[in-house]
């Protein structure tokens, strides 16, 4: 009896050290320890001052800051998609550990310098170095190891990390973005003035009956949207010599001017474009209180002007032979008979 209890004892404790052994194997690599924990958990973009990131074969975007948004710095400071850039951040701040990786075998994993698949580096205004770090190999499509550049432990993420490093990724590519029920005055390359007369859209010197309705509307939709290809800087060699001949004036009723110039070079196109506010700003504080409202909204309407121009003015894009014609119209295109 006494045998047959110590045998039993025995095995309950071979069985509880196996327990333990086979736990610590599956889990060698630290999960009970870092599992959903944030490897970002220092990332404080109010103090960064440029950002990049580099790919493994070669490839890079570097962001730098101006006020509250960032400029794609190795592409003529050309302004990024503010969405884009938060996306991004929000992506890499929320990185989350599924494992800690034993060992540091850095080419093993893919994240020393040489080998990793994107490397990032954060700087402040001092240009000093407050987060680096980098993206290794993928683990069965399950995560990839990542490693701080200052940190000899490898961690491997909760979910695969993918970045786009084509340019084109960063930027807003829509020109053009208007309330149409606040449009006063299309003047389209050709001969097309659209104008707002009695609450609707008609064209200027035409009878109502030479054309249809539905194409104003439909050429006022078509300026929604008018996405670009690529852009350039005004004085780029590439674009430094085109002739911008044509041209269209979008004119709203809060007093903004959209004003586009087009060139064409063969079966290439372009435009550019600039905002005005025609009226100068006065500000009487002895003024009705009506008044001071208008000179606010007048305000605001000139403050989204230079953003516009910020963002834009300076530039040249390349757009498509489609994108092109939408300013280029003709009164017979609307149904009239001359």
């Amino acid at each position: 009896m006494k045998k047959s209890i110590l045998k039993l004892t025995l095995t309950c404790v071979v069985l509880f050290v196996l327990s333990i052994l086979t736990y610590k194997w599956d889990h060698y690599r630290g999960v009970e320890l870092v599992a959903g924990s944030e490897f970002l958990n220092a990332l404080d973009i109010d103090n960064i001052s440029s950002f990049s990131i580099r790919a493994k074969n070669g490839e890079s975007l570097v962001f730098t800051r101006t006020g509250d948004s960032f400029n794609l710095q190795n592409y003529s400071n050309y302004p990024a998609s503010g969405s884009e850039i938060n996306e991004l951040l929000y992506k890499l701040s929320t990185i989350s550990v599924r494992e800690k990786v034993s060992g540091n075998d850095f080419k093993k994993y893919g994240v020393d310098e040489s080998d990793a698949n994107y490397h990032f580096s954060f700087l402040n205004e001092k240009s000093e170095i407050v987060l680096n770090f980098y993206v290794g190999k993928s683990y069965n499509n399950k995560g990839n190891y990542i490693r701080k550049a200052q940190s000899t432990q490898i961690y491997l993420s909760e979910s695969p990390l993918e970045v786009k490093l084509d340019k084109k990724s960063f930027v807003e590519k829509n020109i053009l973005d208007f309330d149409k029920e606040k449009l006063e005055r299309l003047e389209l390359s050709g001969d097309v003035v659209i104008v707002k007369k009695d609450e609707a859209w008609v064209i200027d010197g035409l009878s109502k009956a030479k054309y249809q309705d539905e194409y104003i509307e439909e050429a006022i939709d078509d300026l929604q949207k008018v996405e670009f290809d690529n852009f350039y800087p005004e004085d780029d060699a590439n674009v430094a010599n085109l002739s911008f001949t044509q041209g269209a004036n979008i004119t709203l009723s809060n007093k903004m001017i959209y004003k586009l110039a087009l060139a064409r070079d063969k079966n290439r196109y372009f435009l550019k474009a600039q905002a005005e506010t025609p009226e100068e700003i006065v500000l009487n504080p002895n003024a009705s209180s009506e008044k001071l409202e208008e000179v606010n909204d007048l305000i605001k309407v000139q403050s989204g002007a230079e953003n516009f121009n910020l963002r834009f003015k300076n530039w040249v894009f390349e757009i498509s032979e489609y994108e092109y014609n939408k300013f280029i119209k003709k009164k017979n295109e609307f149904g009239s008979e001359s």
